[in-house]
């Protein structure tokens, strides 16, 4: 077996970062935003799962007990340890309160405050398929997934130390990638991968943070102005059209309005913005960054102005009140007697790659490698083998 890389950063990185040299594998907390006391894991269709050298054809029940983990197999306890690691031949179904999820490859179930810790371990282009999946699932151009697919990928890698510390790579949610199982995964996705296997972005050398959004509504915004840090310098904003025509512009949250009622407006405001004896009365003095979004707004009170980042408040109202309600940073706002009225653009924080555009972009016959480029600036796009050769 022989194992290269073009670019020996990487090669190390992969090597410090724990993942497997030869399976490139990668380490998922799964369920991780649910309070989990018990599943049942059921092998699909001719699949088996494989525990403590026991192969299992039917259901097992998975429960947390104090801090060990206990299985039953028929209403029988077979097995009761600190660390349960069970292997999934093809694939299983994991069913829990709420919902069911299917997964691949190796399960490890702790009992941590007396719910269920479940870290999946998968092979990376796997896991890309299965976060692509959700990514892509209203695009209509085959060049714009594959894009998608080596962002997925990109970030994948230069993130996976974010969840290190805590014994795995990667949470399921959005603060990482979004990521749900293998469920009515499409022969298009698993094409797009296997077409793009081991490509990913670079800048200088290094896998960059390939960040990506939903719709920009126009002009994607620099990472800077995102998160106020300049580490990133491929994330510039860039106007996303041609000849005046908007990549994204037939795409849902393109643009967008919002009433809010002055009582419910004040409303969130208490909650952590302006003093509970306080009344507000307007919106004052907003700054824009280049890139067209709210930098900074003041909210006038009966007692005081307060400044406020667009970004903080962008996160604030949709916590409170539903990340639907305000979808991006880049709008214009206005005061009616009884409302705040909220014109909007994009949904998202706008920064790398807009996905509606990428698909808009595709549709007008860009390929991947355009698209990548449109929106990561200096970059390449490089392959490198972390397989078997």
């Amino acid at each position: 077996m022989h194992i290269s890389f073009r670019n020996i950063y990487l090669k190390i990185l992969i090597v410090f970062l724990g993942l497997s040299l030869v399976s490139f594998d990668v380490k998922v907390r799964i369920l991780s935003n649910k309070k989990l006391n018990n599943v049942v894991l059921t092998p699909i269709n001719d699949s088996l799962i494989l525990m403590d050298g026991k192969e299992f054809k039917n259901p097992i029940k998975i429960y947390a007990y104090n801090d060990e983990v206990k299985v039953d197999f028929m209403g029988k306890l077979v097995l009761k340890k600190k660390n349960v690691d069970i292997s999934i031949k093809e694939e299983a179904k994991i069913k829990f309160t709420g919902g069911e999820r299917y997964y691949k490859g190796n399960l490890n179930f702790k009992s941590v405050g007396g719910y269920l810790f479940i870290v999946n371990s998968i092979n990376i282009e796997d896991y890309v398929a299965a976060v692509a999946a959700k990514e892509t699932a209203n695009m209509k151009n085959f060049e714009a997934i594959k894009a998608n697919v080596i962002a997925i990928r990109t970030y994948a890698i230069a993130a996976a130390n974010r969840h290190i510390k805590e014994g795995y790579n990667f949470c399921d949610l959005t603060h990482c990638q979004l990521y749900v199982g293998f469920k009515d995964i499409s022969e298009k996705i698993y094409k797009a991968v296997k077409d793009t296997e081991g490509v990913i972005i670079t800048y200088k050398g290094k896998p960059i943070w390939a960040m990506y959004h939903s719709v920009c509504g126009g002009r994607t915004e620099t990472g800077f102005d995102v998160w106020g840090y300049d580490t990133m310098p491929y994330l510039v904003s860039v106007r996303d059209e041609i000849n005046g025509k908007y990549f994204c512009s037939s795409a849902w949250g393109y643009r967008w309005r919002t009433k809010i009622s002055i009582k419910k407006f004040e409303s969130f405001l208490k909650k952590g913005i302006i003093k509970k004896n306080e009344k507000f009365i307007n919106i004052g003095n907003v700054y824009y960054t280049d890139g067209g979004r709210v930098r900074e707004f003041e909210i006038i009170t009966n007692r005081r102005k307060i400044s406020i980042s667009g970004i903080n408040f962008y996160h604030r109202i949709g916590k409170a009140l539903g990340w639907l309600v305000i979808k991006s940073t880049a709008f214009e706002i206005t005061r009616e007697k009884k409302y705040i009225i909220f014109n909007g653009k994009g949904y998202g924080h706008g920064a790398g790659m807009c996905q509606a555009g990428s698909d808009g972009m595709a549709g007008f016959g860009y390929d991947y490698k355009d698209i990548l480029k449109h929106y990561y600036k200096d970059i390449k796009i490089v392959k490198f083998d972390y397989g078997n050769n």
